[in-house]
This record gives C-alpha cells, sequence and structure tokens, in this order.
C-alpha cells in the first residue's frame, strides 16, 4: 500500500501517512500497515545502531528490537512502532538510523511520549537495551538546534517531518515500506514561558488541571498531581492522607527527601535548553567529596552544569562547550559535618537592553550565583573584601559564541552512571541525603523522577531520634548523624547519662595525675575507659608503656582520632616524630621497669629513644591517635596504629573513649584492639602483636608525662572525668579497676570543669555578641552587620537604584530596602516598566493571583506580593474569608464604596446602619435629604432583610419572604385586607411575611412564620402521608438531615414540614420487624455512634464490619434532624405548631417508640450496641448482662466517638426492673430451642436510652413529665 494521504479528509486534520509491513513464515503471508501521523512524528526520535544494515535489522533483529525498547519503557511491544530504517550516509562506519515513536503506555486517544522524555529514558538504560536486543546504541547525534537558530529566548525544539515514502527494503522474511522523514525544528517558547522575547515565565497550573482535590506541580515542560497515598474521611471531620510505605511526608504524602548510598543516583528530566533558571536543594553528608547533581549533553563534549562538595566546599562548574567556568563560594567549617545545608543556583544570560533599557533578547554574557544556606546575597557579592569573613555566595562568568546553555541530558542527582562518556566532575557520586529540590522556585517531588539507581526514600541518617526521650538524669538530646547523643550535666555519664561520674577535673598543660608500681596485667579481653572534653589540636590521652619495645597511644590530630599500635626499634623511631611536640592525656608503662629510671626512659621514649612497651593516646590537630609500640631493635621492631579521622574531639564537648583489646579470633594468633569513641557512635580496629600477652601495667600518667622533678612534658589543657577520676582498667568492663587519686602524685590538677568565661573580657567588636563556648569563645553579629569587624550594612548600602536602607533588626537580614517608585524586590533591583498582566503577579517570573472571584475577590493582585483584594465596593471582615459586597442603601448613602474591613458605608446626615438604611426614629425613614418623619403610618424601613411599605397605623403590612425562602398562598380574608392596604387588584396574594403597624410602638416585630426555606420547600412532597417504601424511608430521611444541616435559621414552617415528616418516618420504622427496619439495612448501622468494641459482651460470628462510615446511616438522619429541630432556637415555633398539631411531646412519644423498637429487634438482626450523639439527642441501645443490670449508667459516654454532647453528665441509672420481653414469645421460651436463630440469651436485657437536652423548654406547659416511659 503506498497511499501518501488520507482521502477525503476534513479540512484542519492531521494529515495521514501509511507504512506497510509484510511477513511470510513458510507458506503464510501477513501484511500490517500502520498509520502515521504528524504528532508521532514530532514526538519520534532516531536512534543511532552501531554494526548495522537495513536487512539484518529486519530479520532476526527487530522482534528483539521492539522487545528491548518496549521492556525500557515499561510499555507494550505493540506501542512500539518504527516507520524507518536508513543507513546512515554522513559516516563512513556502518550505522542503522532507527526512526521511531512510542505510545504513551495505557493512553487513549493517540498519545505519544516526548521526544525529548524518549532521548533520555532510552540513552540512560542503554545497556539494558543492548542486553535485550545484542544492539549497541550510539550517543545521539549533534542535532539543527546547535546552530542556535531560534532568536531571543526561544526554545528550538529538533522534530521530524515527512517528506516522501521510501523504497521496499527486503529482507529474508519481511518486506517493509518506510516513510522518508527528514530532520527539522521548531521555535517556540518553552513550556510555561510567554512574552515578545519569552522572557517571563507562567505557572502551567493556573487552570488546576488536577482537580479540585488533586495538587498540582509545575515543573519545566508540564505539571504532575502528587503522587500516592489514600484519603481517609475521619469521623469527626476533615480527612487525612494514608502514605505508601517509604519516605512520604505528611499530611499530603509529598516525597522531600531521598537518601544516597555509595554509588546510587536518581534521575529527573533534565533543564534543558535554558537562557535563564533557578535550582536549589538541601543536603547533608558526612563525606569531604561529592557530587550533588550533573545535568549535561549526552555527549560529553558540549554543554553540562554540575555541583560539586570539595574539600568540604561547595564548587559549581558549567560550560557552554567552548569554556569551563568555576563558582566556589567558601563557608566557614565547610559543608561535610553532618547537617542541613541549602544552596542555590541562579543562571541567566544578561539580556542585551534597547535604547529604551528594556531587554531586547539574551546577551553572549551566561553568569551564575552559588548561594549558601541563608546567605546575604547582595552583601557578599559586593562587599565581602570590604567586611571580610563573608565569602556564603559567589558569582561566575563565561561569554563567548553560543548564547543558551542546551542541556539536553537528563538531570542527575546523586552520581553518574557507569557509561564510557568522560564526565567532567571529580567525584562520582554522593552519599547522604537530599531533600527539597525546587527548580524555578517550585517544589519537586523526589518520587516523580524518570529513572532511580539504588536511592532510598526518606533519610534515616537524619530522622529525630530524640523524640522517645533517651536521655536520662536531666541530659540533653542531640540528634547526631544515624544515632543521638546526650549531653550530660556534670555528675552524669554514659550513653544515656545513667552512669554517675565522680567531680570532674582540671589539667591547665603543666598539670599530672600519675600512678606507680600498678600489678594491671593486659592479658586480653583488656579495657581501658576515659571521658575528657578539650579545646586543644593536639593532645596525648593515652600511653602504656610495658616491657622494654611495646607501645600503644592514642592521638588527636587535625581535629580527629587516631591510633597507632607498633611494634617498634629504636632505630626506626625517628620515623615518627610526630610525638615530640604533642600534648599527652594520659600516659602508662608496662611489665618490668625501673623505678629510679622510668622519668629518664620515659623522657627518652618521648624524644625518640623508646626501649619501652607503651600505649599512648594522643590529640593531634583535633583528632584522636592510638598507638601500640613494641620497643627494642633487631629485626623485632615494629608498629601497629589506629586514626578515627572523621569526629572532631577539640569541640569544647564531653566524649566518652574506651581501649578494648579482645582474645584472639578464630583462625588467628593475634589479639585485636578496638578504639570506640561516644560509646560506639565511631569506631574502628586492628590486629596487635601476640608479645603483649601476659604485660602488666606498671605505671600511668594522665594529662602528661612525668619529667624531672614537677616538670609536666607535653601537658593536656582541657578536663577528665570518670566513676573514679582519671582512668578504668580492667579485664571486663564490669570489672574494670578505678585508679583512685589517693594512690596517685598530683601535680597542678583542679578540681571542676570551670574555666574562665572568656567573654568577661569583651572580646567581641561591637554590634555583636558574644557567646562562652567553654574554653574558648565566639562572635555573633547583630542582624544588619557582617564580616569580622561587623560593619554596618546600610553604612555600605547594598540596595540599588538609589534606595534608601533602613536598619529593621525583625527582618530577616536586619534591613529593608524602601523602593523608590517603579523598583520592588529585596534589593529594589526589579523594574515595574513591565508589570504582569492582568490574573497574573511576579518578576521575573509571572504566577497565576489564583484570588477566588467566586468568594469576591479580584480576579487581579498584588503585582509584588500576590496579595488578593476585594472586588470592587466590596469589603472583607478582619476574621473572613471571603469578600461581600457593600450593598450600600443608594438613597441614605454618599456612594457605592465601603469601609474596606467593616463594610461601613458613608451615610448622609441622620441615616445610620452599616448600609445607610435606618434612622434612629422608629417613625422616620431614609430619604434622599437624609431622615424624613413621618406623621399617619409607619415609615417605609427595612427589617429582616424585607423592605416593608409605608403602613398606615392599625393596618398589617404584606411582603414577599425573605431572600432563600418561598411563602404560601394566603386565605381570602387575609388577602382582602392586603390587598386594600396595598391597593391592587383581585390578583392571588401569595406574601407571607406578615408585620403589623401600631400607633403608639411602630413597626412590630415580623411574623415570618409561614415563609419557607428552599431547601425545606422540596420536602413538602415528602411528608404528604403516603405509606412510604424501604428505599423511599432512606432518601426521605437523607433529605430532611440534608435540609436541616444546610439551613442557617429555621423559619416555623421549615419546622412544621421537617416535625410532619420526621414524625411519620418515625411512625413507619416502628411497625417495622427484623431486617425490615430500615437501619438494618445500612452497612454501617453497627458504627453510627462510634461506640467502641468494649460495649460488646460477648462476639458474635455475625457481627457486621467495623469499616469507619463514609455517608450518615439512616439512623443518624433521623436523629440529626430531630436534634436540629429540637434546638432551643425553636422555641417560639413549636408554641404555634402545639396549637393545631402534638408537638414536641408527639415527636418525644415517636422517638420512644422507636427505640423500644431497634431494641427489641436487636438479637433478630445480630445488631451491636449503638449510640448517636448529637447536640440535642443521644440515642443508645445496650445489651447488658442481667446481673449488673441495676445501677448502670446510660449512656455510656466514654465510650463515644466523634462528636459528644456538651452535657455529658445527664445520665440514667437502671432500676431493679423486670426487662419487658416482645410481645408473643413470653411465657413460651421452649420454642426457640428448635429455630436457628432464637430469641436470645435470657441473661441479657436489652435497653434503650434517649437522652433530651433541650426538650424541657419545647413541651407545652401541660405536659407531665413523669408519665415518661424509660
Amino acid at each position: 500500500m503506498e497511499a501518501a494521504g488520507a482521502p477525503g479528509a476534513e479540512p484542519g486534520c492531521e494529515k495521514l501517512r501509511f507504512i506497510s509491513l509484510s511477513s511470510s513464515h513458510g507458506t503464510s503471508e501477513r501484511h500490517m500497515v500502520t498509520v502515521v501521523t504528524d504528532h508521532m512524528l514530532s514526538n519520534s526520535i532516531t536512534l543511532r545502531l552501531a554494526n548495522m544494515s537495513q536487512e539484518r535489522f529486519l530479520s532476526p533483529v527487530l522482534a528483539h528490537f521492539l522487545e528491548g525498547v518496549a521492556r525500557v519503557l515499561s510499555a507494550e511491544r505493540g506501542d512500539v512502532v518504527v516507520f524507518n530504517v536508513q543507513d546512515d550516509t554522513d559516516v563512513s562506519a556502518r550505522v542503522l538510523n532507527v526512526s521511531l515513536s512510542v505510545a504513551l503506555p495505557g493512553a487513549d486517544g493517540g498519545r505519544f511520549l516526548g521526544s525529548e522524555e524518549l532521548r533520555e529514558r532510552l540513552y540512560l538504560k542503554r545497556g539494558v537495551l543492548a542486553r535485550s536486543s545484542a544492539l549497541r546504541v550510539l550517543p545521539f547525534d549533534d542535532n539543527v538546534c546547535l546552530r542556535e537558530p531560534c532568536e531571543n529566548y526561544m526554545k528550538c525544539v529538533s522534530v521530524l517531518r515527512f517528506d516522501s515514502l521510501a523504497p521496499f527494503v527486503a529482507s529474508d522474511t519481511i518486506l517493509f515500506r518506510p516513510i522518508q522523514p527528514i530532520a527539522g525544528l521548531r521555535c517556540r517558547c518553552p513550556p510555561g514561558f510567554a512574552g515578545d522575547y519569552c522572557e517571563r515565565e507562567v505557572d502551567l497550573c493556573y487552570s488546576r488541571p488536577c482537580g479540585a482535590r488533586g495538587v498540582c506541580h509545575a515543573h519545566e515542560g508540564g505539571f504532575s498531581c502528587e503522587n500516592g497515598g489514600t484519603c481517609v474521611n475521619l469521623l469527626v471531620g476533615g480527612f487525612k492522607c494514608e502514605c505508601p510505605p517509604g519516605g512520604y511526608e505528611t499530611p499530603y504524602c509529598a516525597m522531600s527527601a531521598r537518601s544516597f548510598p555509595p554509588r546510587s543516583f536518581v534521575t529527573f528530566r533534565g533543564l534543558r535548553q535554558r537562557f535563564h533558571f533557578r535550582l536549589s536543594l538541601t543536603f547533608a553528608t558526612r563525606e569531604r567529596h561529592g557530587l550533588l547533581f550533573y545535568n549535561g549533553r549526552f555527549n560529553e563534549k558540549h554543554d553540562f552544569i554540575a555541583m560539586e562538595i570539595v574539600d568540604e566546599q561547595l564548587q559549581l562548574t558549567f560550560s557552554a562547550g567552548e569554556t569551563k567556568t568555576t563558582v566556589s563560594p567558601f563557608v566557614l567549617g565547610g559543608v561535610s559535618d553532618g547537617q542541613w545545608h541549602a544552596v542555590h543556583v541562579r543562571y541567566y544570560n544578561k539580556p542585551v537592553l534597547g535604547r529604551s533599557g528594556l531587554p531586547q533578547g539574551p546577551s553572549d554574557e551566561k553568569v551564575a550565583v552559588v548561594t549558601v544556606d541563608d546567605c546575604d546575597s547582595s552583601v557578599a557579592l559586593k562587599f565581602a573584601h570590604a567586611v571580610g569573613n563573608y565569602t556564603c555566595a559567589a558569582r561566575g562568568s563565561q561569554s563567548g559564541s553560543k548564547k543558551s546553555l542546551d542541556l539536553t541530558g537528563p538531570l542527575l542527582l546523586g552520581g553518574v552512571p557507569d557509561l564510557p562518556e568522560d564526565f567532567p566532575v571529580r567525584s562520582r557520586q554522593f552519599v547522604g541525603c537530599m531533600k527539597d529540590l525546587r527548580i524555578d522556585r517550585r517544589p519537586v517531588d523526589m518520587a516523580e523522577h524518570v529513572a532511580d539507581n539504588g536511592t532510598v526514600p526518606g533519610c534515616l541518617a537524619k530522622k529525630h531520634f530524640c523524640n522517645n526521650s533517651p536521655c536520662l538524669n536531666g541530659g540533653t538530646c542531640v540528634n547526631r548523624w544515624g544515632s543521638y547523643s546526650c549531653d550530660c550535666p556534670l555528675g552524669f555519664g554514659g550513653r544515656n547519662c545513667e552512669k554517675v561520674m565522680a567531680s570532674p577535673h582540671r589539667f591547665q598543660g603543666n598539670s599530672l595525675i600519675h600512678w606507680r608500681e600498678l600489678e594491671v596485667e593486659l592479658t586480653p579481653p583488656w579495657y581501658a575507659e576515659m571521658m575528657f572534653r578539650t579545646r586543644q589540636d593536639g593532645a596525648t590521652l593515652l600511653r602504656v608503656v610495658g616491657g622494654l619495645h611495646h607501645n600503644i597511644s592514642v592521638q588527636v590530630k587535625r581535629s580527629h582520632l587516631f591510633v597507632d599500635l607498633m611494634l617498634f626499634s629504636s632505630s626506626a623511631w625517628k620515623q615518627f616524630p610526630i610525638f615530640t611536640h604533642t600534648p599527652w592525656l594520659f600516659y602508662f608503662t608496662l611489665d618490668h621497669v625501673d623505678r629510679n629510671a622510668t622519668a629518664s626512659s620515659q623522657q627518652a621514649c618521648v624524644f625518640g629513644n623508646c626501649p619501652l612497651t607503651c600505649v599512648s593516646a594522643q590529640l593531634q590537630d583535633g583528632s584522636v591517635l592510638l598507638s601500640l609500640y613494641l620497643g627494642g631493635g633487631g629485626a623485632g621492631g615494629g608498629a601497629n596504629s589506629l586514626h578515627l579521622d572523621e569526629p572532631k574531639v577539640n569541640d569544647g564537648d564531653w566524649h566518652h573513649l574506651q581501649l578494648e583489646v579482645r582474645g584472639w579470633a578464630a583462625g588467628s594468633t593475634r589479639p585485636r584492639a578496638t578504639l570506640s569513641l561516644d560509646y560506639g557512635l565511631h569506631t574502628g580496629s586492628t590486629e596487635l602483636d601476640g608479645k603483649l600477652r601476659g604485660l602488666k601495667v606498671k605505671a600511668l600518667s594522665v594529662g602528661g608525662v612525668p619529667g624531672g622533678g614537677a616538670t609536666v612534658l607535653h601537658g593536656f589543657r582541657g578536663c577528665v572525668q570518670a566513676s573514679i577520676p582519671g582512668v578504668r582498667l580492667g579485664e571486663t568492663l564490669a570489672g574494670a579497676t578505678s585508679l583512685g587519686l589517693a594512690q596517685a602524685e598530683k601535680v597542678n590538677v583542679e578540681g571542676g570543669c570551670a574555666p574562665p568565661d572568656p567573654c568577661d573580657s569583651n572580646p567581641c567588636p561591637p554590634n555583636s555578641y558574644c557567646s562562652d563556648d567553654w574554653d574558648s569563645y565566639s562572635c555573633s553579629c547583630d542582624p544588619g552587620y557582617y564580616g569580622n569587624s561587623c560593619t554596618d550594612v546600610c553604612s555600605l548600602n547594598p540596595c540599588e537604584h538609589q534606595s534608601a536602607c533602613t536598619r529593621r533588626p525583625s527582618s530577616s537580614h536586619g534591613y529593608t530596602c524602601d523602593c523608590p517608585g517603579g523598583y520592588f524586590g529585596q534589593y529594589c533591583e526589579n523594574r515595574m516598566d513591565l508589570p504582569c498582566p492582568r490574573g497574573w503577579w511576579g518578576h521575573d517570573t509571572c504566577g497565576p493571583c489564583s484570588c477566588p472571584t467566586d468568594r469576591g475577590f479580584d480576579a487581579d493582585c498584588n503585582k509584588t506580593s500576590g496579595a488578593c483584594r476585594c472586588k470592587d465596593n466590596h469589603y472583607r471582615a478582619a476574621d473572613g474569608d471571603s469578600c461581600l459586597p457593600c450593598d450600600c442603601y443608594p438613597v441614605g448613602s454618599l456612594s457605592r464604596a465601603c469601609e474596606p474591613d467593616s463594610g461601613q458605608c458613608r451615610c448622609k446626615a441622620g441615616v445610620m446602619g452599616r448600609r445607610c438604611d435606618r434612622c434612629d426614629n422608629p417613625f422616620a425613614e431614609v430619604s434622599p435629604s437624609g431622615c424624613e418623619v413621618i406623621y399617619d403610618s409607619c415609615p417605609h424601613a427595612i427589617e429582616a432583610t424585607i423592605w416593608w411599605p409605608r403602613t398606615r397605623f392599625g393596618l398589617p403590612a404584606a411582603a414577599p419572604c425573605p431572600k432563600g425562602s418561598v411563602g404560601r398562598c394566603l386565605s381570602p380574608e387575609d388577602a382582602r385586607g392586603f390587598r386594600a392596604n396595598l391597593r391592587v387588584g383581585a390578583a392571588p396574594v401569595t406574601s407571607t411575611a406578615i408585620r403589623h403597624c401600631d400607633e403608639h410602638k411602630g413597626w412590630l416585630p415580623p411574623n415570618l412564620f409561614d415563609c419557607t426555606s428552599l431547601t425545606f420547600a422540596d420536602l413538602r412532597s415528602l411528608a404528604d402521608g403516603s405509606a412510604p417504601d424501604m428505599a423511599r424511608v432512606r432518601r426521605a430521611a437523607a433529605a430532611l438531615s440534608n435540609a436541616s444541616r444546610h439551613t442557617e435559621a429555621l423559619y416555623g414552617s421549615d419546622v412544621r414540614v421537617a416535625y410532619l415528616l420526621l414524625q411519620g418516618l418515625l411512625l413507619h420504622e416502628r411497625d417495622q420487624r427484623g431486617f425490615d427496619l430500615a437501619a438494618t439495612q445500612d452497612v454501617h448501622f453497627t458504627e453510627v455512634s462510634g461506640t467502641d468494641a468494649r460495649t460488646h459482651t460477648r462476639s458474635r460470628t455475625h457481627a457486621r464490619s467495623r469499616t469507619p462510615p463514609t455517608t450518615p446511616s439512616v439512623l443518624q438522619n433521623l436523629v440529626q434532624a430531630g436534634s436540629a429541630i429540637l434546638a432551643p432556637e425553636t422555641r417560639l415555633h413549636w408554641q404555634l405548631i402545639q396549637q393545631a398539631e402534638g408537638g414536641a411531646a408527639e415527636l418525644l412519644r415517636r422517638f420512644e417508640e422507636y427505640g423500644a423498637t431497634l431494641a427489641r429487634n436487636m438479637k433478630k438482626t445480630y445488631l451491636s450496641p449503638f449510640a448517636v450523639a448529637t447536640p440535642h439527642i443521644v440515642l443508645s441501645v445496650d445489651r447488658l448482662d442481667r446481673v449488673g443490670l441495676p445501677g448502670t449508667r446510660l449512656p455510656r459516654y466514654e465510650a463515644l466517638r466523634g462528636t459528644r454532647p456538651a452535657d455529658m453528665d445527664t445520665c440514667v441509672a437502671l432500676p431493679d426492673l423486670e426487662p419487658s420481653f416482645d410481645p408473643g414469645t413470653r411465657g413460651n421460651r421452649t420454642a426457640s430451642r428448635g429455630r436457628r436463630h432464637p430469641d436470645g440469651d435470657h441473661r441479657e436485657a436489652v435497653v434503650s436510652v434517649i437522652v433530651f437536652h433541650s426538650l424541657a423548654a419545647l413541651l407545652p406547659e401541660h405536659y407531665d413529665p413523669d408519665k415518661r416511659s424509660l
């Protein structure tokens, strides 16, 4: 088939192209024709396959290719349409171009995956495609958009267009007739951008495409509705979202965070060809290096942008294909501390300005600004050198022949795939957590990714470990990376502050505690334990010396922990000079040491000629180093070391240190040493030399090494705390020996741990405050002051366009810029010459105002803040969420406008009222000249929203019922009086709002009894007295309840209509039995109360499901309607009703009979006990054991769920009465033995109780309450 178009196509219809595919297998032959539309072509891509020909592709590769593409895209094989296979004539190698489209999985109406998404997903998973089809997919060729043919800020899109039919291609089994496409392009504003130069961005969610209940998230190229979660209605009102497993966050199951293990990454749609964008995210890590995100073309030779962590600092690199630019802000302390840090990237092309100063398109200068955390970017970029020490933002730019940043590939967070391309980044992975990704200020749900490669939803390392308050004895819990720590008060220690500790001791650099002649054997298992705090970068924490050749040391170097365990010879000692200038925290010797030679030997060991076996713990540059030296000459010398280089311990906080030496592990002849810091938060271990076995600790020093006389070598400055001040040593942790101070020699050691407050000397500059950081201090500038000297930012004036800087400590950065006319923004950097169109606001991104016009708001809003405002001649109350019409009375007001907050209209002299529609004198009416007294009539006046006509004294006035209600036709006698007063003809009168004019009092209160609200008017037909069936009962009960709930104030006719209908429904239900009761047919009947399962006295296999109701039951509707019409506000209406009808007393009897009917049928229908609570009625039917019946109080308010009555004290205490039985069963107990559903266990009694909270004031005066039955 070679048809080139659809004959008879209607004008405006898409052009249709046909391709034919014939396949033969043996003697059978099959033909397939595919329709190719322009829409398919515009959403297609061309894959480049290496070492492939047309014939080989058609058979046998085609079937495997279709299966592989479908598998990668999670589509069906039939969704993949190949419409062209063509040899690439532009290259010398054998390359086959295969053009294809893929229908959107599960979509109807010919919708296809976009070409850009196809590029990303197929190229990213080309390894899967290669394994499935045995094909090698080459990188996408440079498309025609690289020439930047589009002007201004327009986006270039590469598309395929129909050219002609191509010749047949034949293989052994397939005859294929392709179409011949040609590569083209389209220039258009990117989705979400508008304006003459595509310079303004709009919000794609403005039309609310997700519906009233969906949450729309706009993103580049479209929008998406929020993922996951099941909406559950709550019994108490409202709803909640039950989120699926994973890191979804309440209240709407959005995922803002993901964890990145090693070699993992997540893929989002790329930033595309851009002239400007903003990207921000929040991250936490403890790694010194990492890759936060990368977006670039698939071919590594071209454009990219990457954000990395290099040596604990952020670094942005970007390129438009010609040169690379690096942007590096600097944050004191770095960003690899395990805390959350935010990074903000703004990329833009500087515009070309016309003669008028307005932008006329992009220039070739590309600028990137990177801001870290809550940084004042203007101060950091303009005045960093002036203030000093404020470099949290940085800017970089590059120029070249290309203008746009062509980021065709996907946006990769946390790493890059293992592809042959040489990505221009230092790190290929990130270990940590990310959250709050935003692109162009719009949040991106971390679950809406294109592909995920090993990341984990949520961030377990940053969860709130302190929620269960693990710290004891007044300790303060601090969340750490993956765990927690307790800051214990003095006198307590341990993982959770559970241990009682002695008072700490302070060492000042020349202090020492020294023990001699110790007999603690170093036989695994063996422990040494202590607590310390310091600000020193270098010190020795522990040193054990034993025999002649052995040494173990723990040191702090560069603020981290290091451990060395060494089998060491004297000739090799000088290879480790790091110990010769390091303060020592404690030191002890092992085995045979001459008492008289200890000092000299130890001093020799310190300075490099160590004949001893020793263990030492030292601080070096803030980290801890543990060393074991096995001293002596010859080949026996050696060393072991253990470094904990991750945590910093010179932060002034208490740290717990434990050294553990255990016996020989299985298959090993050596013991193992484990160093633990802060109760296992950080650990390290190494094997030791077997010669340590049997050595004994002979001497130990804390705080330094004893020198000659009273001198202390390499002293420690800080505090030490333990169960007994010093160190615990022993063979088991529980049985470790505490070395007491009474046995030790002390030199310059002070009790307590309270160094002088460094802030007493006022070291900080003006306009700052000093913080005592324990043995150190820090200076923090007041808001609005920056740098080393806390310079006043307003003296530098970061504000632009000659705006004034004003000190304002309550603002985010301590100051604000007072913008002149025509400018706005934080720094007055934005001009208002080109505001967003009506209904939109913002700069430089326009978003919809989204003002609810159905609630009286104007469709337009504030162009700077987006705040909604009321329509003209409307007002909004201070606590209201809607704008109401001013509705000023034109006769009494000066204008149609009113006060925006109160709605008060401007009244003429003597006129009053919010609408200027009243006079103070009851005989005066509002006139054009003010208030005018009427002497022979009641004035033309408004009451109950009705304008009453001027009426002579002694006569009634009739008027239409208020808006939202209807009246009824009057009797002929009443109509004649009204016609005479109103001077009208003989037409029927339906006005039933009546008001009398009194000569002495003026207007009397209006009588609106005969008015019926529109919500109740439709119920009149249901109260006609005809016998209802079950379906009609259900509909009528629901309609009655709905009308009573949605009517703000009830007229007398409303109460009467509801009373008649409710009485009829209760009478009908009273006469029903078993499952003929409408309430028993409601699947949620047993849940109407919300009573809990504890009200059941025994289990029943036929009990109904306890699924929470989604709609009210018949019983709920009946009781709710009764509660509404028995409200205290209806008292006057009941007085009029009871003059001709039974009224409230009759309704009381109907409810009692209905409750008794439900109780008698409870056992027959296997119903569970229930209770319905409304504001004015509580109806309860309960099953009780007759033994405990007397004195039981009902209803059981404590079992109610949902709404509870205000009065929970009113109840019934049951007397000792014989319960009633259903007529016909009394005296015939044997008759039920053979029945399948006997009438019940006579040990139980079923009791119905009704509490009327407001009925007393509504009953007639002659009603005797003592005659009411229980």
